[in-house]
Formats: C-alpha cells, sequence, structure tokens
C-alpha cells in the first residue's frame, strides 16, 4: 500500500494493479480515480493496468460496467476502452494457451488488434456467436506488426460465425493444413472497394479437406 505513494508511476501503478488483482479497494480507487484524471499519461497508465487486472482476474468488472453510466466522460471512455482492450488481451491468450481438440467461444463485442494472430495447435474451434456473427468483430484497422490477420498452421481448425475487417493482408491464412472449415463468416473493410484492402478473405495454401460454407 505504501507504495501507491511512490514518486514513479511505473511503481504507483504496479503496486495498484497488484492490488487491485487481490480485490483490494485501495488498488482499484487508486486506477479508476486516475481513469478519470484530466493528465493524458496518468488516464493512458489507467487503462493499460485496468485492462491487464481485468484480463487476468476479472476483480474491476463491476466497477468498469458502472463507469460505463457515469457523469463524467472520462471516466465512461475510459471503461469502454478498459473493456475493448482486456476483451483482446484475453483473446490473445486464449490462442497462445489453445490445447489440441479446444473451443474456444468469443464474448460478444469488438476486438481490435495491433498484431497478427498465430494458431499452431491442431483441432482447435474459434468459435464467435452462431446466432449472429456480426457479434463478434476481429478488426485490425489500427495492425502495426505482422502481415496477416489470422495465420494457421495446424490441422482440424474451424473457425466460425464471426467477423474479420480491416485487415492489412489476408485475413485468415492456413498453410499446409488437413481439414479446415470457414463456417458463417463475413470480411470486410470500411473503406469499401480498394486496392489498399487486404489480398484474400480466407487464403488456403497447401492444404486439403477444406470448406467454405455460408461466407463472404
Amino acid at each position: 500500500v505504501n507504495l501507491l505513494t511512490d514518486p514513479s508511476n511505473q511503481v504507483r501503478f504496479s503496486a495498484a494493479a497488484a492490488l487491485a488483482s487481490l480485490d483490494q479497494a485501495q488498488g482499484i480507487d487508486f486506477l479508476f480515480l486516475a481513469l478519470r484524471n484530466t493528465d493524458s499519461i496518468l488516464r493512458a497508465n489507467a487503462v493499460r493496468f485496468l485492462a491487464e487486472v481485468q484480463s487476468q482476474s476479472g476483480s474491476v468488472e463491476s466497477q468498469l460496467i458502472s463507469a460505463l453510466s457515469a457523469e463524467a466522460p472520462l471516466a465512461r471512455a475510459g471503461a469502454a476502452q478498459v473493456l475493448g482492450q482486456a476483451r483482446v488481451q484475453t483473446a490473445v491468450l486464449s490462442l497462445i494457451e489453445a490445447t489440441t481438440g479446444e473451443v474456444i467461444c468469443f464474448d460478444e463485442g469488438d476486438y481490435s488488434f495491433t498484431r497478427e494472430l498465430s494458431l499452431t495447435v491442431p483441432g482447435v474451434t474459434l468459435r464467435g456467436n452462431p446466432d449472429n456473427r456480426e457479434a463478434v468483430v476481429f478488426d485490425f484497422a489500427d495492425q502495426i506488426d505482422g502481415d496477416d490477420a489470422l495465420k494457421v498452421t495446424s490441422n482440424d481448425f474451424t473457425i466460425e460465425h464471426l467477423t474479420i475487417k480491416n485487415t492489412k493482408g489476408n485475413s485468415i491464412i492456413v498453410r499446409g493444413v488437413e481439414n479446415v472449415i470457414f463456417r458463417n463468416l463475413k470480411v470486410s473493410w470500411d473503406a469499401g472497394p480498394s486496392s489498399e484492402n487486404g489480398a484474400y478473405a480466407v487464403y488456403p495454401i497447401q492444404s486439403t479437406n477444406v470448406l467454405v460454407e455460408d461466407s463472404e
């Protein structure tokens, strides 16, 4: 708790995040106070550390939801940004930690990715909302790293019921894969037809037994 008054921003925010992860009020209050601060550096730190806490422990979810309807515009905007970043961090972690045969279901919302995603584990299914593929959106408009949106090099891969948009390169590329299903996907670019859009929506290379259905 004493570290919350340390002169270093990094030390203060790290200490607050550690406390917040343990559901300690001192840490949570510190981060949410910074989230409403007019200092852009403090707000950016608050967003970063709150997103990490939320994705790792979920201990600040109720406070974030409450902040979405707060009177202070900075609190509302900050909470929305935190929830968005937390969703992305959770999604990336789920791919990194995927196990053979796992079905990874994504909560409704927009996921703004800045880096290319990859999957090397066989038998994985990535699933959005079967009732509305536009309820789960992977947006790569702010991508700064990697050529494509998602690269897969593992067999028995399925991706279904979601939307991918604004990719810099190919949206989904699978290479040397056996048994692939692209089901009920939408791939689009906000700018409409343009030579600057990515090349292919789905791009199987040297792959066999590939099924594409109900997709656009």
